[in-house]
């Protein structure tokens, strides 16, 4: 009887063990991150590639023993500057977030003064350095001056001498034309006519007509979103010639059987074994820019991972000057601007291949 007695309190005891050790795991400080993608609107399928990303990430940090949990509250801005500033303020003091990684240059130069005042952790995928200010606010992309300078090295290889651009009035587009136009000024070699449109403009007609007049060697299209279809089309209807280009935009393209033959400069693209993950994992949703969404999150963790008081995960991620990520090798600079290499990329088929270098 006593046996049997000792055995059975063993069992308990076993079991309380048990119970305490999951009490324990369940006990770990959570940390919240919230993510501000467009999930709807003109750049949904890019919103959607974005979130595949976190998933990705979420389901890998479920695999390492780290002290904090993690959690993510994922929100819909659409690029639309209005939700987005609605969106800041419920993630704050709502869902009570420790950090936010926002995507594009609209969406994070709105909750960039924000972040730093309030003292939240912010990364953004954007090409704006300007939102890398503040002790508190950083950048995880490849810049424009990468991007711009590889699409220069192109024009030059190509001895494309005039070019026309199309520069939309938008946050993530200007700075892309304003490293541009930096480089070409220094080079002194490449003439460009400038032409400011609205964004997602979608009559093309008379411009065209004009750009037509000043035989162009290439146009320099720094479209996106609803301009895509109207662009290619009036392209092809007004009887243009000239090589189409474009930094960076054109890898939110959704069909790019329309863009035949158009060459762009793209920020650092994740690599095959990644993307081949992700395809396997979401099918054909878009990849832009998931490489560096799923590093951005992983290098808030690795903040969080190193402090043992959250509020000074930013004073981590600052030390953090070399990250090897699934885009490659990043170097985060005194802006607090996680750099990352420009690729060549042609559409050709159908499909975007890269041009090797």
């Amino acid at each position: 009887m006593k046996k049997i007695a000792l055995v059975l309190c063993m069992v308990l005891a076993l079991g309380a063990c048990k119970e305490e050790k999951k009490v324990a795991q369940n006990n770990k400080p959570t940390i919240k991150i919230g993510i501000v993608a467009p999930l709807t609107g003109n750049l949904a399928m890019v919103g959607e590639g974005i979130k595949s990303a976190v998933i990705m990430a979420e389901e890998d940090l479920k695999t390492r023993n780290l002290k904090n949990q993690y959690e993510f509250v994922v929100e819909d801005d659409g690029y639309e500057a209005g939700k987005t500033a609605l969106i800041y303020p419920k993630l704050k003091s709502v869902d009570k977030v420790d950090a936010i990684l926002s995507t594009f240059s609209q969406t994070g130069k709105i909750i960039s003064p924000r972040a730093d005042a309030d003292k939240i952790l912010h990364i953004s995928l954007s090409s704006d350095a300007e939102i890398a200010k503040g002790e508190y606010n950083f950048l995880d992309w490849t810049t424009p001056k990468y991007t711009a300078k590889r699409m220069l090295e192109f024009y030059k290889e190509r001895n494309i001498k005039k070019i026309v651009s199309f520069v939309p009035n938008n946050a993530g587009t200007l700075p892309q034309e304003n490293a541009f136009m930096d480089l070409v000024k220094e080079d002194g070699e490449i003439e460009v006519s400038r032409y400011l449109i609205a964004p997602e403009e979608t009559d093309f007609r008379i411009l065209f007509a004009k750009a037509k007049e000043e035989k162009p060697d290439a146009y320099l299209a720094l479209i996106y979103g609803a301009s895509f279809v109207p662009f290619f089309k009036q392209y092809q209807e007004t009887g243009q010639t000239a090589l189409v280009t474009s930094i960076e935009t054109f890898a939110t393209l959704s069909d790019t059987s329309i863009a035949q033959g158009a060459y762009y400069t793209d920020a650092a693209v994740a690599n095959d074994t990644f993307l081949k993950r992700h395809q396997q994992r979401f099918g054909e949703i878009s990849n832009y820019g998931v490489g560096t969404m799923y590093d951005m999150v992983m290098l808030a963790v690795e903040a969080f991972e190193k402090t043992d008081n959250k509020n000074l995960a930013a004073d981590e991620l600052a030390k953090i000057k070399h990250y090897n990520g699934v885009v490659g090798e990043l170097e985060q600079d005194d802006e607090g601007i996680f750099n990352s290499q420009a690729v060549l990329m042609e559409i050709k088929d159908g499909k975007r291949i890269r041009v090797e270098e």
